[in-house]
């Protein structure tokens, strides 16, 4: 599937423990984190859900932001202090 999709993009693995990873996305001005999840079985990969989201699609709901804090570096993007996730 890798081979197939449109060139341009750039992938970075920001973090694999044990059977999870979490990488970014880079894709022309477009950028993604996705976290990756892994089923093993016989020591062999038998599968892989995966989870990923655009920097910036969303806007964590209000009655969340108290239950966390607005990250940056690392995957996520120069801070916007109007904005919390």
């Amino acid at each position: 599937m890798n081979r197939e999709y449109p060139e341009g993009w750039t992938l970075r693995v920001l973090d694999v423990s044990g059977i999870t990873s979490q990488i970014e996305v880079i894709h022309g001005d477009e950028r993604y984190v996705a976290a990756s999840f892994f089923t093993v079985r016989d020591e062999r990969l038998a599968g892989v859900t995966e989870y990923w989201v655009q920097h910036g699609a969303e806007k964590p709901p209000e009655w969340r932001s108290k239950f966390s804090e607005r990250l940056c570096g690392l995957a996520n993007p120069p801070c916007n202090d109007n904005l919390r996730s």
